[in-house]
């Protein structure tokens, strides 16, 4: 008789534990997806390959520098500075048209400027 309640409350222990897993894996199974993430910068930069100088600036401002080029291109320069040590300066090059042909970056903690 001893053996049976030994099993027996085994039986039971394997049970709750088995219970207490389902529990956590329902749990797991039922929170919200994590947040999907935006585009990173260098999308948000990448797109402006082919467009117009114009549109860039409507959206981003004006660039705090450019550059004229040999072939009458031009490097516009968007530069920001964030807080302990966060920099970022972002270029695009620019055919003669004025249309975006290449763009890069360097730097830490970039993100798009907000046009005023």
């Amino acid at each position: 008789m001893r053996e049976s309640n030994e099993t027996a409350r085994r039986s039971r222990g394997f049970r709750i534990a088995a219970g207490a897993a389902c529990a956590a894996a329902a749990l797991a199974c039922s929170s919200p997806p994590p947040p999907e993430a935006g585009p990173t910068y260098q999308d948000e930069v990448s797109r402006w390959t082919g467009e117009k100088e114009a549109d860039l600036v409507t959206s981003w401002g004006m660039p705090q520098k450019t550059h004229v080029l040999a072939d009458g291109g031009r490097i516009i320069e968007y530069r920001s500075a964030g807080e302990e040590k966060s920099s970022c300066t972002t270029r695009f090059t620019l055919d003669r048209s004025g249309k975006i042909v290449r763009s890069w970056y360097n730097g830490v903690s970039c993100s798009v400027p907000k046009s005023s």
